[in-house]
This record gives structure tokens, C-alpha cells and sequence, in this order.
């Protein structure tokens, strides 16, 4: 069967020699939601290029508005509220942030009971379904971009690898998606996903914050290497901040692990309807597909790799062994039994309930 077909807005197939439909431009007048050019750019320049304090901003427009009274005139902004509030309801912005709160909910002490116990846990995400579909309709990608799963062979009809959609991964997970007959010709594409140890603690309390990143890899290497709205920032995931005391207490670090899975889960769970199922999205040669997606490898190091995967410290985060025997292990062995004979923390990473995902597979 053939990959990467193009399709109406409706998913109907259509011609594959059709032209794109047209790109509809804004008129060069309209600045919805602003109401001219400079108020645009007064809050381009004072969000975006000085990022400037709410305070400062405040005191520049109140001392604007002196200038303007004797005028009856007023600022391009009444304050810093009205100016976030114009920026929020950009139609052609960023993907909005969004957050969640989770916490820990097993047994407290009856005494001195530790801070990372109280916690209010906030986790602070794009949604990656909508930061895809922006990614995929950048016209800027176009011809640097694959539409299925391919194999490259050399004069001596040996196989050699370049870019990610030429490897045997991809190709299997194609297969796997062809197994339904709605899929076919569809657009595989893979989710990258990385996280970064680097921590954001300033002004966040007892929280630190590692920022989760994400891609798709159906971008060819010198387009993903060159252009840098090729990898998006997706998220900061919470870890509680404790003391040193702290830092080897077994429920403080079960807590730490399940507070970092279950956000990843959270996080992309509006992904998982279209991972065995289309989504009809558009590409940046301006036709639309029906797009399946995966979760593809996690860029981590060691430290993450063995919280994702739930793997015990100095033990090998990735296994070949079939995930339902793993799965049989958790449940028939104890907790220390996992532990000392396998390497294995019995909890099973986010990965579990998303198809064709295997976080032992996927690391990288």
C-alpha cells in the first residue's frame, strides 16, 4: 500500500496531481486583535524584545497617557493586564499554555511531615497535538520534508541510513499502523521527545522544572539542524525540591518518579487518539493527509533514562525483553524481589498505555 496520499480537508483522496488550494493572506490592514500596526508593535517590542516587568510597564503607560490627556488621547494599552489580554487572544499566536496540578497522595507522617509531602505539584505544557499541527503546516519546510517511510540503497544495492524516515523503525511502525485498513495511505509521523536536566528553579518555591522539548522526525536533518522552529519547547516538568535528609527516602523518591510519569502521561494523552487512528492535518506543501502519529525516541541522559524507564541506579535502561514479560514480573514478584533480582522499580512508565510504545525501545 502507498503512504502518504493526499486528501481534501474532509480526508476524501483527491487527484495526487492536484495543485494545494490556495493560501488565504489577512489583508495587510488587519491587525486583529490590535487595532493598528503600532499597537501591535509597542506589544511586540515591550513583551517580546525588552520584556519588560509588568510593574515598568505600568509606570511607561501611565506616563504616556500624561502626554496624550491634553490630546484626548489615550495609550495603545490602559495597563499590562490589557496588553496580556490583547496578546492572549492572538488568533495566529503561539500555542497556549496550559497547566495541571498533581500531588502526593499516599500516607503522611503524624509529625514533622516533609514539605515535598504538602506539595502542590504544577506541571506547565503546549498542547503537542496542536504544536504538531503547527509544525506540519509551516510552509517553510517544504521539500524538506517525508511523506512515508523509505529505504535508500547504494550502486552495490547496499542499504545505508540518513535521515530518520530511512530507517527499519519507522518502516515497522507503518506496518504496524497498515494492520488497519482506514489507515491506508496515511502519513506516519513520529513524535521526538526530549527532556532537559538543566533546571529552572528560580522563583518557583519548593518545585524545580525540567523543560521537555519535542519534534518530528519526518523533517530532514539539515532541515531540522537549520531551522529552529524545528524543535519546540513544550513543557516544564515539575520535580519537588527537598532536603538532603530527604534525597534517599524510598517514598520520596517512588514520589518523584510517579510525579514525572504520570505528567508525561497527562501531557500527551490528547496525542493518543490519532496514534492508531487519523487525524486529517495540514503539510507545508499546502495539501492536507491523514496523520498517524507514534511516539518516537526520548533524548535523555542516564539520570532521566532511568526514571523513565524505571530501571534501578548502574542498571541498562534498555532491554529487549517483551514488554508483557516485564509486565508479569511487576505483578507476580515483590517489590524488593524486582529490585535486587531484576534492576526492576515496579511502576510502570507512561509509556504502557500509549500503542506501539516501548520506553525501553524508544531511548536514546
Amino acid at each position: 500500500f502507498v503512504l502518504g496520499l493526499k486528501r481534501d480537508a474532509n480526508g476524501a483522496f483527491i487527484d495526487q496531481d492536484a495543485p494545494p488550494p490556495p493560501h488565504m493572506d489577512a489583508l495587510p490592514t488587519d491587525w486583529m486583535p490590535y487595532d493598528n500596526c503600532a499597537e501591535f508593535e509597542t506589544a511586540e517590542f515591550l513583551f517580546m524584545r525588552n520584556q519588560m516587568s509588568a510593574k515598568q510597564i505600568d509606570t511607561l503607560l501611565d506616563l504616556w497617557a500624561v502626554t496624550l490627556i491634553k490630546h484626548n488621547n489615550a495609550p495603545q494599552f490602559a495597563n499590562h493586564r490589557d496588553m496580556y489580554a490583547t496578546i492572549d487572544a492572538t488568533p495566529l499566536g503561539d500555542t497556549p499554555w496550559k497547566s495541571f496540578t498533581l500531588c502526593y497522595n499516599g500516607a503522611k507522617p503524624k509529625q514533622d511531615v516533609p514539605l515535598w509531602m504538602d506539595g502542590q505539584y504544577d506541571v506547565w505544557y503546549r498542547d503537542p497535538l496542536e504544536m504538531m499541527c503547527s509544525i506540519l503546516a509551516n510552509c517553510a519546510f517544504d521539500g524538506g520534508i517525508k511523506y512515508s517511510p523509505y529505504h535508500d540503497y547504494t550502486t552495490e544495492d547496499k542499504q545505508y541510513w540518513k535521515n530518520f524516515m530511512s530507517g527499519d523503525w519507522a518502516w515497522k511502525q507503518a506496518d504496524d499502523i497498515a494492520r488497519n485498513e482506514e489507515n491506508h495511505g496515511s502519513t506516519f509521523v513520529p513524535l521526538i521527545i526530549g527532556s532537559d536536566k538543566t533546571v529552572v528553579s528560580v522563583t518557583t518555591g519548593q518545585t524545580k522544572y525540567h523543560p521537555l522539548y519535542l519534534s518530528i522526525r519526518n523533517l530532514h536533518n539539515s532541515v531540522q539542524q537549520a531551522h529552529r522552529n524545528g524543535v519546540v519547547l513544550i513543557g516544564f516538568l515539575a520535580i519537588p525540591k527537598s532536603t538532603k535528609e530527604h534525597n534517599d527516602d524510598i517514598k520520596y523518591r517512588n514520589f518523584r518518579r510517579r510525579l514525572f510519569q504520570r505528567s508525561l502521561a497527562k501531557i500527551f494523552e490528547s496525542v493518543k487518539p490519532f496514534m492508531e487512528n487519523f487525524d486529517v492535518t495540514s503539510f507545508p506543501d499546502g495539501h492536507y493527509r491523514c496523520t498517524v502519529y507514534g511516539l518516537g525516541p526520548y533524548i535523555a541522559d542516564y539520570p532521566e533514562q532511568i526514571l523513565l524507564s524505571g530501571v534501578v541506579q548502574n542498571w541498562c535502561p534498555r532491554c529487549i525483553i517483551k514488554l508483557s514479560h516485564t509486565e508479569l514480573l511487576i505483578k507476580q514478584l515483590t517489590y524488593k524481589q524486582a529490585w535486587d533480582e531484576y534492576g526492576i522499580i515496579a511502576d510502570l512508565p507512561f509509556t504502557n498505555d500509549f500503542p506501539r510504545a516501548d520506553i525501553h525501545e524508544l531511548l536514546s
